[in-house]
């Protein structure tokens, strides 16, 4: 039998999709608090991993490959590219929705 007009069929259940809503407030909290944290620390030690290795590798005897500028330029870009296109993105719906 093929619902009518504004019926949903059996199997199709809202509630199952609603993820939002599921477990308790203080469990959400934590979670992406979590979330949050994780993704820190990850940015934060793939970054200095970077940095030693960038630092690592300067074994040339010039003036410049001893300068941490150089060794600090290539990690410090990744970050700064993502705040960049975050907030670009931002002012642009600000902007559209004005």
């Amino acid at each position: 039998m093929t619902p009518t007009r504004g019926q949903k069929q059996g199997w199709i259940d809202d509630a199952a999709w609603n993820l939002e809503d599921r477990g308790s407030l203080v469990g959400r909290k934590v979670t992406g608090v979590s979330m949050v944290l994780a993704s820190s620390a990850i940015l934060y030690h793939a970054t200095m991993a970077a940095v030693r290795f960038f630092q690592s590798a300067r074994d040339a005897g010039d003036e410049m490959s001893k300068s941490t500028y150089y060794a600090l330029l290539a990690p410090v870009t990744l970050p700064a590219t993502i705040a960049f296109v975050y907030l670009n993105w931002l002012s642009a719906s600000f902007f559209k929705s004005a």
